[in-house]
């Protein structure tokens, strides 16, 4: 007897994925976590999973989880460099150093983002916080 194999549904990923991004537009940021974490357990290989790790970044750090919301921004930043998202995850990443009082780690991430990354938004901005930085 041979066990049944899960039939890939792409509606359910897309209604899983629209579920979560929905808790996180609605500002319900524990939700989104618990919906993004799920959608990345059911499924692992999405083309939406850059954007899930970006989105929990961003849900974590919503609630002041900077540990956390570093983690997800690094999954993005380390793992799916060719995402749109990369550029605003190194971003993000510096930002929570920064909140985490790890003004060298902000500094260098900053500076990697306008290295990797010199034309996009993000890099402008990172440019201007670099200055802040002490």
């Amino acid at each position: 007897q041979q066990a049944a194999v899960p039939v890939y549904d792409p509606a359910m990923e897309d209604r899983a994925y629209e579920a979560a991004y929905a808790f996180f537009q609605a500002a319900s940021y524990p939700n989104a976590v618990n919906a993004f974490q799920e959608f990345l357990k059911k499924f692992p290989d999405s083309v939406f999973v850059p954007n899930v790790h970006y989105l929990l970044g961003e849900s974590y750090s919503a609630q002041k989880d900077y540990k956390n919301a570093l983690a997800s921004y690094q999954q993005v930043a380390e793992h799916y460099a060719y995402s749109p998202k990369a550029p605003d995850a190194l971003l993000g990443a510096a930002n929570c150093q920064q909140a985490l009082k790890s003004v060298a780690g902000a500094k260098k991430t900053l500076k990697q983002l306008i290295a990797k990354f010199p034309g996009s938004e993000a890099a402008g901005k990172a440019k201007k916080l670099l200055k802040t930085l002490k």
